[in-house]
């Protein structure tokens, strides 16, 4: 993927009353990829829908949505961690993986639920022989599933925070203009928008 953010799907992250009543009836609304549709009217206690306890999909959903999500800098002892990542574009290739580690120059968090990896985010410094390292958010991705949770949010800030810490005195990106997702994300992280910039590139670099 190129400089950016993939933010698309939905998190199966609410489940809900929403109120409304009418008589017996109650419209229960629940978002989620494992529901077939995000509005369903039900009557009485024993809801189903195609055969499942509506009672007992929402709490097997809520022990997923309430596990705890930790973040994580990625380093030699936790690398093999991303081995089976599938939030990344491509499966993680051992040899490319390993020179990303050698090269001290280049910064990765990533986000974890249990064992599943379920977000990243990285970078590089980029140095110069006249001024201050600056850095270069690289990629950010969260799998469709854990979207709209702020891990997003989290893993940028901790990005950011490695950056400073590493005496970088400027952190840059570039999006896609329609990416709305990724734009209003960057919005709460206070960057500044800067428009009125052209991207050139060689040998298919923003083709990734």
């Amino acid at each position: 993927m190129a400089a950016g953010i993939s933010l698309v799907g939905q998190r199966p992250s609410r489940t809900s009353h929403d109120g409304m009543e009418d008589g017996t009836r109650r419209r229960l609304s629940i978002s989620g990829s494992c529901m077939p549709a995000p509005l369903v009217d039900a009557t009485g206690p024993g809801w189903k829908l195609e055969g499942v306890d509506l009672w007992h999909w929402i709490a097997d959903c809520s022990k997923v949505m309430n596990e705890a999500t930790t973040y994580h800098r990625l380093n030699r002892d936790n690398s093999k961690s991303l081995a089976l990542a599938e939030v990344f574009d491509n499966p993680v290739d051992p040899e490319q993986l390993a020179k990303f580690l050698s090269d001290g120059g280049h910064e990765l968090v990533f986000a974890t639920s249990g064992r599943t990896i379920v977000g990243f985010a990285s970078g590089a410094m980029l140095l110069h022989p006249d001024k201050a390292p600056v850095f270069f958010v690289n990629e950010v991705d969260v799998a469709p599933d854990w979207q709209h949770q702020g891990i997003a949010t989290a893993l940028c800030r901790m990005l950011i925070g490695v950056a400073r810490d590493r005496g970088c005195q400027g952190i840059w990106l570039a999006t896609e203009e329609d990416n709305v997702a990724a734009r209003a994300l960057y919005r709460r992280l206070d960057a500044r928008e800067t428009g009125a910039i052209v991207i050139y590139d060689w040998d298919g670099a923003m083709d990734a």
